[in-house]
């Protein structure tokens, strides 16, 4: 009996053991499993956050990157406004540069023909003279002196219009232009040419105006009274009403 109680203790021992074994292992297995569970949340969590991560560092990458191409376009519109602007600043500043050498050459032309002119007005005022003093020879002499003197005058004459000289005859009835007439008057007309006078061909100026003789304007014919007109008819009628009476 007591071998009997004592196998049964030791049943009931192993029993035990076998429960807390049992025990023991499930308690592993869960808390293995648990740690699992765990590992795998905090694992999703990780790359949920990495996820959340990259997708804010991908968005905010995107925005600069469209900034930063905006910005490249607005240069490049901005270097093609530059560019062209250049272009037409170049343009036009050439053009400018053309226009005023150009109207340099002009205006220096322009000094130039003037100052020419100018000299042969003074070179013809001096040999003007002498014209008058050669014409003014007896015509009637026929000593080789006044043909000489003649001859002198022609070919004086003739060079001096080859210069640019031009003689000019006021006819007679022309009105008086002192400019033109050289005459002791104010007004009239030309009535007898005495000499020529001689201009420029080139610009029409006066190197010697013409001697005349100037026909003064006819007198301006007499006003009436008009108060003397309206009392002659009123003198009469007061003549005529005593008669009459």
């Amino acid at each position: 009996r007591s071998a009997k109680l004592a196998e049964e203790r030791r049943e009931r021992m192993r029993r035990v053991v076998l429960l807390v074994a049992a025990v023991g292992a499930w308690q592993v297995q869960h808390a293995r499993l648990g740690r699992t569970r765990v590992i795998r949340s905090e694992s999703s969590q990780q790359e949920e956050v990495a996820e959340e991560v990259e997708e804010d560092e991908t968005s905010g990458l995107r925005e600069r990157i469209e900034e930063l191409e905006g910005r490249v376009k607005a240069k490049r519109v901005e270097l093609e406004r530059l560019k062209t602007q250049t272009e037409e600043s170049g343009q036009s500043g050439y053009y400018r540069l053309a226009a005023r050498v150009e109207e340099y050459k002009k205006q220096t032309q322009g000094s130039m023909a003037r100052s020419t002119e100018r000299t042969k007005a003074n070179v013809f005022k001096t040999l003007v003279p002498v014209l008058d003093a050669i014409e003014t020879l007896d015509p009637e002499g026929q000593d080789k002196i006044q043909s000489s003197f003649h001859q002198v005058y022609i070919s004086l004459l003739d060079a001096m219009k080859a210069m640019g000289l031009d003689e000019f005859y006021p006819q007679p009835g022309d009105p008086f232009d002192p400019d033109r007439h050289n005459a002791d008057a104010t007004a009239g007309t030309v009535k007898t040419l005495l000499r020529p006078g001689y201009l420029l061909q080139s610009t029409g100026d006066v190197v010697r105006p013409a001697d005349c003789e100037i026909e003064p304007p006819p007198p301006e014919p007499e006003k009436e009274d008009p108060a003397e007109d309206d009392s002659s008819p009123e003198t009469a009628d007061d003549g005529a009403s005593p008669n009459e009476a």
